[in-house]
């Protein structure tokens, strides 16, 4: 983490939510109505599945490049066609196809590079209403691959937007945590 981040996180950091990982969020989002969400980055398909498994009401949009095929194909197999819509779009082109404020929730789990990472926060939280829910995956500082990038994004985010409180789900195991925060 470069000096100006770590000053960063520091001075306004997250709130910590020990024992708390993404899977969680998939029931809490269910139990707060939500019935329209974004997952930007998919992969396979996991945790858009863990997503509609928990809220049987949400319709998903699915956002990834897959440069994968193979990815691709498990996650349209994992993933209801009736309520999930797949895009094989570039995060920020996705996002220009969105009206703002019509989301409950966003999930950025896409490019992990710091500036892709802010760029990604700027075209999507504009996406989710007031009382929605921006967040994603991979926070963490001891990731050595993309944490730092990570970090360095959200906090650059938060600080540029004044965005308090917001927090860190740090999970049981360690690793990959999750940011989030309340859109006002």
């Amino acid at each position: 983490m470069t000096p100006e981040a770590d000053l960063l996180h520091r001075a306004a950091g997250p709130i910590l939510l020990p024992r708390l990982e993404r899977r969680h969020l998939a029931r809490l989002f269910a139990e707060w109505g939500f019935t329209r969400g974004a997952e930007i980055g998919v992969d396979k398909g996991h945790f858009s599945h863990m997503l509609c498994a928990a809220n049987p009401a949400l319709q998903l949009l699915c956002v990834d490049i897959w440069e994968n095929d193979r990815h691709r194909q498990i996650a349209q197999s994992r993933l209801d066609a009736d309520r999930c819509q797949l895009l094989r779009l570039p995060s920020l082109e996705a996002a220009s196809t969105i009206p703002d404020a019509t989301l409950d929730f966003v999930y950025i789990d896409a490019d992990h590079a710091a500036d892709a990472c802010v760029a990604d926060l700027e075209a999507w939280a504009p996406k989710v209403r007031a009382g929605g829910v921006v967040a994603g995956h991979d926070y963490d500082p001891s990731a050595p691959r993309y944490g730092e990038s990570v970090v360095e994004a959200v906090q650059r985010y938060t600080t540029a937007h004044e965005i308090q409180p917001w927090f860190v789900l740090e999970g049981l195991t360690g690793g990959q945590h999750s940011f989030l925060w309340v859109k006002r």
